[in-house]
């Protein structure tokens, strides 16, 4: 017998190509967004063992000082604490050295001893940055 072409096989061969059709945008759609996830997961995993930071505010010795401790929450360690430069607690400028290893703010002129860059006091501020941030995240190893 004579196969017969008629509209029902010419909907259901358009209805075949029409799925495949849209097979393959799906598949194409599917792969980008794969690819998406892929580097957006490489990209939390980043941010997760990026190292953070904590600023601090001492008031120590007639100035203020803002401490920074960086820390790394994967491995659960402190990295490094950088005590900073002094400032002036009524400007909150930087201080300047102004001769004979004195300091002065250059905004109300106020002058501070030298001394209190002296590595014993950084020393000390280092320990208490530390102290204060073991208190709060026991946790962490030095």
């Amino acid at each position: 017998m004579p196969s017969v072409f008629d509209a029902i096989h010419a909907g259901l061969g358009l209805a075949a190509f029409l799925f495949f059709a849209f097979w393959l945008v799906a598949r194409k759609g599917n792969m980008t967004l794969a690819r998406r996830l892929e580097a957006l997961e490489g990209r939390l995993a980043e941010l997760k063992n990026a190292p953070g930071e904590q600023e601090y505010r001492l008031e120590r010795h007639d100035l203020l000082w803002y401490p920074l401790l960086k820390y790394s929450p994967a491995e659960k360690k402190i990295l490094s604490v950088t005590i900073g430069v002094p400032h002036c607690p009524g400007c909150f400028v930087q201080v300047k050295v102004a001769g004979n290893k004195d300091f002065s703010c250059p905004k109300c002129a106020k002058s501070f001893p030298g001394s209190v860059v002296d590595l014993s006091v950084m020393d000390s501020m280092e320990k208490l940055v530390r102290s204060y941030f073991r208190q709060r995240r026991p946790e962490f190893t030095a």
